[in-house]
């Protein structure tokens, strides 16, 4: 049985990189410790990809679905994904995750936009729920100064009493 070329181990690796990892062959090559050669004929398809490559990507990138890189089912990726290796060097994409490493586990945070969307929208509203709760705890205090004023003039008024004369 052969693999479609639409569904191949060579474009599932090239979404990885391209697209769920947002990187490049000599970033993630870098990261794993494999020559950028190597990994950009699996990307191209020149190559099939070795079972100790395999092996290697879902032993170094935690959150890798094995399952999935192997026959396409089920979903690529956790949340979070971690790449292990002792590499040093960092950088960010802005369109994407964000890669840090010093020398020894370099961490890949993948956001779904659709999620942010939600977290934002969800925060917006615990903001405007707890402004509603401060401005009434600003009106209980404002409540309880003049309370605390007009016990002060009574107070007042009646220790003025007690020193007249009758």
């Amino acid at each position: 049985m052969t693999e479609s070329a639409e569904n191949s181990i060579n474009q599932r690796i090239k979404f990885l990189i391209e697209e769920a990892l947002n990187s490049n062959t000599h970033k993630i090559s870098k990261l794993l410790g494999v020559s950028d050669g190597t990994l950009r004929n699996y990307v191209s398809g020149k190559a099939k990809p070795s079972a100790d490559f395999l092996t290697l990507m879902v032993e170094r990138i935690d959150g890798l679905n094995a399952t999935w890189l192997l026959t396409g089912k089920d979903n690529a990726l956790s949340k979070s994904v971690s790449i292990s290796g002792d590499k040093s060097n960092a950088y960010q994409n802005n369109s994407g995750p964000i890669v840090n490493s010093n020398s020894g586990d370099a961490t890949v945070t993948v956001h779904n936009i659709d999620d942010c969307r939600r977290e934002l929208e969800a925060s917006q509203k615990q903001v405007e729920l707890l402004m509603g709760q401060l401005a009434g705890k600003d009106a209980i205090i404002e409540a309880k100064d003049a309370l605390i004023a007009a016990k002060d003039e009574v107070l007042m008024l009646l220790r003025g009493g007690h020193n007249r004369p009758n």
